[in-house]
């Protein structure tokens, strides 16, 4: 059985290290500006009784956003509370901001009248009409 890296891990917030499953601390060993992650490690990891369940490589490194703290507080939030990012999910226009959405829609009741105006009177008729 393999554990998760950071499932098995616990992250130590004030003192700024990961524990891992073993209990050895995991510090602070380098940080990532590009992907915006600090890499957590250690050297215990070599001589380590459930390596193999742990990590196949030399030794386990454990990933922490530099924005974690917020990113799980929203991810909770938004388990508590599902129906918070339904009205997000259910847009219907793939624009943004309300004059945008409104002249999408009225672009798209245009079209829907004109569709209409051409089932009921026909292209003939209706372009005599539009010709006044």
């Amino acid at each position: 059985m393999e554990i998760s890296l950071k499932r098995g891990s616990k992250f130590r917030g004030p003192l700024l290290y990961y524990e891992c499953p073993a209990g050895e601390h995991l510090p602070k060993k380098t940080q990532s500006n590009k992907q915006r992650h600090w890499l957590y490690t250690s050297e215990a990891c070599t001589n380590c009784h459930i390596k193999a369940r742990c990590t196949a490589a030399k030794q386990r490194w454990v990933t922490r956003h530099f924005e974690e703290d917020v990113l799980n507080e929203v991810a909770d939030r938004t388990a508590a509370n599902p129906l918070m990012m339904q009205r997000r999910k259910g847009g219907r226009f793939l624009v943004r901001g309300i004059q945008k959405v409104k002249a999408k829609m009225a672009l798209a009741v245009t079209a829907y009248n004109l569709t209409r105006a051409i089932n009921i009177l026909g292209t003939k008729q209706l372009c005599k009409a539009l010709a006044i």
